[in-house]
């Protein structure tokens, strides 16, 4: 059983918060260990805490201030997690990149484009009504320590989906490695620049989440340009997009096939369908909506976090990943 959340906000921030909320919501196994290691803070010290800007606590279900809803049992907290948004026009950069070499602020406070950051690594990209955004959120079965291999991750299905609508792989993925992902995750391989399909992920200790977004069509012809073209390296080739003003197009509408968002999204939906089963959809239950609130106050709805990201020593912003 597939569990698909209904939320039709549209503010960047709120569905960032909301996305990470999925993942850190107390899963089946309940308690999480507490002990900590050697070297690593204990809590919160002063208005950031240890970690800067964005820190956040690991939340255990004692953390919260009601019991978790009868209903949820283990099989359910289990179930995956499944959400497709859109955004209204906003840069979404990765947790660790300077904003100021990658997006081009004055653009963005001219046209009034939100630019926020997301938890999970990875390159900038540049979301509005064209574009579609999918997350889904594994954990392991009752009774297991580690998510089951057997079923595809996201990225996979989409790109499934996406060819038996007629496009090929190689032209989705863009050019140019060190994209989206920000590196190899669980022997994947990176994100590419520019790409039509865009992928990054988030790993706690019993949870997965993977958030993917398929730009369709050029709503805003000039969206590409918020974002700060990347140095090309020595005998890189040119991508399959044209160059227009120094910006690649990067639509699913730029390959010339006839297509639209209802088309793609029910394409995806039927491959996810066909793999996780029949999506029982719901609106974010009393917890999920707490951590996300929680996450939106100290986090999200901080200019200080999207701005400069995470602050302090490097073990410090391991704390925060689960890793």
């Amino acid at each position: 059983m597939l569990s698909m959340i209904v939320d039709d906000v549209r503010e960047p921030a709120w569905n960032l918060a909301l996305d990470e909320a999925l993942v850190r919501v107390p899963g089946p196994r309940g308690r999480r260990r507490t002990a900590r290691r050697r070297g690593r803070p204990a809590g919160p010290a002063g208005p950031g805490g240890p970690a800067g800007a964005g820190y956040v606590p690991r939340i255990r279900p004692a953390d919260l201030p009601f019991d978790l809803p009868p209903a949820s049992t283990a099989a359910e907290r289990a179930a995956p997690v499944l959400r497709v948004w859109q955004n209204a026009p906003s840069v979404v950069v990765g947790r660790f990149q300077n904003v100021e070499e990658v997006v081009d602020l004055a653009a963005c406070a001219r046209d009034g484009v939100r630019v926020v950051r997301r938890a999970s690594g990875g390159g900038a990209v540049y979301t509005d009504s064209g574009t579609l955004l999918f997350s889904l959120v594994r954990r392991p079965r009752p009774g297991d320590r580690r998510i089951t291999a057997e079923l595809p991750d996201l990225d996979v299905l989409v790109g499934t989906a996406l060819g038996r609508l007629g496009y090929p792989a190689d032209l989705l993925a863009g050019k140019g490695a060190g994209g989206v992902a920000g590196g190899r995750t669980g022997g994947r391989p990176a994100g590419r620049t520019g790409g039509i399909v865009q992928t990054a992920w988030l790993r706690t200790r019993d949870a997965v989440l993977t958030h993917l977004a398929v730009h369709v069509t050029p709503i805003n012809a000039y969206g590409p340009a918020y974002l700060v073209p990347p140095r090309p390296r020595p005998g890189s080739a040119t991508g399959p997009f044209p160059q227009a003003g120094g910006a690649e197009r990067h639509t699913l509408a730029d390959l010339g096939l006839p297509v639209t968002l209802d088309a793609v999204r029910a394409a995806v939906l039927s491959e996810i369908m066909d793999v996780y089963g029949i999506a029982r959809t719901r609106r974010p239950d009393q917890g999920e909506q707490a951590v996300r609130d929680h996450l939106y106050s100290v986090r999200y709805g901080d200019v200080t976090w999207n701005l400069s990201g995470p602050a302090g020593p490097r073990r410090a912003a391991r704390e925060f990943s689960g890793g």
